[in-house]
């Protein structure tokens, strides 16, 4: 095989890691293009149907992978990793550069409540456990301890109620968001998750 013939080159390449040996989604791995999608993204929710149910495995807590943005997050399911978006809130923008420097802060302070950690994921008995999408979406309840972390982002001021789908922690959300107004209003807020 010459030096500079294709499959040279497709050989280095996988050698480097940067096309895969196998083809289809490597398990136990999200693949960049859902990755980037579900960061951007924000499927509308689906009213629940008759029948539907959330799977056996979301009954017990589940062990959050990977934390994408500051409302959703990667977790492992019987079958591989599953994306779960936090349900009720939506995330805060600004403008400009202020938009991407919130995101940011945002998404690694949800990193450090709940990644590596054992988490509940409860569903509103209103809507469909996906959305659109087929991303699931949940009240996301830390084990250990059992903090409401779609709750706790909103109270520290990283995440907004959802307007436009409401479920059935609205008034709980709002009234942390108005906490959280009053607290920054007053400069008293404190950004820390526990």
């Amino acid at each position: 095989m010459p030096h500079g013939s294709p499959w040279s080159l497709a050989l280095m390449l996988i050698g480097l890691g940067v096309v895969p040996w196998s083809v289809g989604p490597s398990p136990g791995r999200i693949d960049a293009l859902s990755r980037e999608r579900f960061r951007q993204g924000r499927a509308p929710l689906v009213v629940r149907s008759a029948g539907e149910a959330p799977p056996r495995w979301m009954l017990r807590p589940v062990v959050v992978q990977e934390v994408l943005a500051p409302d959703k997050l990667v977790v492992q399911g019987p079958e591989g990793p599953e994306l779960v978006r936090l349900l009720g809130v939506q995330v805060v923008r600004a403008r400009g550069y202020r938009d991407e420097l919130l995101f940011e802060r945002a998404t690694t302070a949800l990193a450090r409540c709940i990644q590596g950690h054992r988490v509940w994921l409860k569903f509103d008995p209103a809507w469909g456990a996906r959305d659109a999408d087929g991303d699931w979406c949940a009240w996301v309840v830390r084990a250990q301890d059992q903090l409401p972390v779609n709750l706790e982002m909103v109270r520290c001021g990283f995440l907004l109620p959802e307007r436009k789908f409401q479920t059935q922690w609205h008034p709980l959300l709002q009234q942390a968001a108005q906490e959280a107004s009053k607290d920054r209003a007053s400069g008293s807020q404190s950004t820390k998750l526990p």
